[in-house]
Formats: structure tokens, C-alpha cells, sequence
């Protein structure tokens, strides 16, 4: 081997060891910066720390205070639960009592009802009279007051018994009146609407229901009262042609 040779070889291996070397010092280099980073300073909390502070001990003032807030709400919370229940259940019972209300209106005998307890307000008095009887289409008729918002009258039609009775009083605030009127037929309940009415001469309208059953009785309640009004109106007609013919009699054109 030449010294040319050997010269080579040496340069060769100090290199190598150099090389090595700085690669390892690069290496634990890079190792203690990342433990670095990884762990704070001494002495200086972390970001997380700071953004969220213990929070300050309550005065036994402001802990009674918290705590009447919970309670408060608790309470509150189950009051609003409680409330929803009830509106559920009672849904079904208002959507029965809504229906009922639309058929009493749509058939009219509601203010059938009402006509007939107007028409027959004086019966009482006048069953006693020998000069008046009710009209002939009503039979066993029989009729008691006890007072003016108060009574009662009882009639056959069609084969069919009926009562009608009224129970009113003074309106609790403001002027008119208020209460409940009733129709049985056959003894039997079928009609309890709840109606108010004022003026001089009381026009009772039907405002609420309270009871009823459908039937046959609706469709006679509404004959009934219809052929009432139609013999009301045609005796006010006969008196305002008798009133008007005697002023034309006593006019000399």
C-alpha cells in the first residue's frame, strides 16, 4: 500500500467520525427544545389557568340568595310542566264543548229557547185570566214565576212534554242580566245554555253551554217557536192595518 493510499483512508475516517458526531449533537439539539416547549416555565401559569380564575367564595347573604333563586325556579319549572299537563287533558274536553256550542247555533233551537221563554213571560199571570188562553197548538200548559228572572212554564206539543225554565239575575258588573235557561223534555234534561239579556224589554241570547243531547225534541222546538213568532207578527200586522185603515177611513180625499 502506497502512503497516497493510506492518506485517503485517514482523511476518509475523520471525516466519517465528524460527520457522526454533529449528527448526534443536532439530534439531542432538537430534543431539548421540544421538551422545552412542552413544558411551561417555573413560576408562570398556563393560558388555560389564567382565562379561568377560581371564583370568589359567596357571602352567606349572596349563597342564601343563590340558593332562593333555584328553589324559585325549580318551582317555576314545575308549575310550567303542571300547566302544559292540564291544557293537554283538557283539549279533548273543549273541542266537545266547542262542537256542542256550533250544533246548538247552527240549528238555532238556542234561540228557539230563548223566544219561547220571552214569548211565555206573562203565562203565569195569564193562565189565571178567563179571557186568554194559549194557543191551541200547546197543550196541559202550566206556568209559575217567582220573580221576573225566575220561572218557569210546562206545555205538550206533538205528543211531546216539555219545561223550560229560567234561573237569571243582575249582571255582577255593569247593567243587564245573566243566567241559565233549561229545557227538559219528557222529564229528561237535554238543554242548559247559559244567556244573558237587557233592555227594557229583556232579549235573552245564548252566550255559553253547560249540557246537551241531541234529538228529535230540536226539530219541534224549532217548529214550535216558529209558528209563536209567525202569530206574533201577524198579530201586530192585523193591528197596524186595523190602525192604518181607520186613520185612511177618516180622510176625505
Amino acid at each position: 500500500m502506497n502512503n497516497d493510499t493510506i492518506l485517503w483512508i485517514a482523511i476518509i475516517s475523520v471525516a466519517a467520525v465528524w460527520y457522526l458526531r454533529s449528527r448526534g449533537a443536532r439530534v439531542r439539539a432538537q430534543e431539548e427544545i421540544r421538551e422545552r416547549m412542552a413544558r411551561p416555565a417555573e413560576g408562570v401559569e398556563s393560558s388555560r389557568e389564567v382565562a379561568e380564575p377560581k371564583p370568589a367564595a359567596l357571602s352567606d347573604e349572596e349563597a342564601y340568595a343563590r340558593d332562593a333563586a333555584e328553589m324559585a325556579g325549580k318551582w317555576e319549572r314545575e308549575q310550567r310542566e303542571a300547566e302544559k299537563a292540564q291544557h293537554a287533558a283538557m283539549q279533548p274536553m273543549r273541542e266537545k264543548i266547542a262542537k256542542a256550542e256550533k250544533l246548538i247555533k247552527q240549528s238555532g233551537v238556542g234561540e228557539s229557547c230563548c223566544d219561547l221563554i220571552e214569548k211565555t213571560s206573562h203565562w203565569s199571570s195569564w193562565l189565571k185570566r178567563q179571557d186568554w188562553h194559549p194557543p191551541n197548538l200547546m197543550t196541559d200548559v202550566s206556568a209559575e214565576e217567582r220573580g221576573w228572572l225566575q220561572r218557569w212554564v210546562a206545555w205538550t206539543y206533538g205528543g211531546t212534554k216539555y219545561r223550560l225554565e229560567l234561573d237569571a239575575h243582575n249582571a255582577y258588573e255593569g247593567e243587564g242580566y245573566f243566567g241559565n235557561l233549561a229545557l227538559s223534555v219528557n222529564n229528561a234534561p237535554v238543554l242548559d245554555i247559559t244567556v244573558s239579556g237587557g233592555g227594557e224589554f229583556i232579549r235573552w241570547h245564548m252566550i255559553g253551554v253547560n249540557a246537551f243531547r241531541a234529538g228529535p225534541w230540536m226539530v219541534q222546538v224549532n217548529d214550535l217557536a216558529g209558528q209563536l213568532r209567525n202569530a206574533d207578527r201577524a198579530a201586530t200586522h192585523g193591528r197596524d192595518l186595523d190602525r192604518t185603515q181607520e186613520t185612511a177611513n177618516r180622510i176625505d180625499l
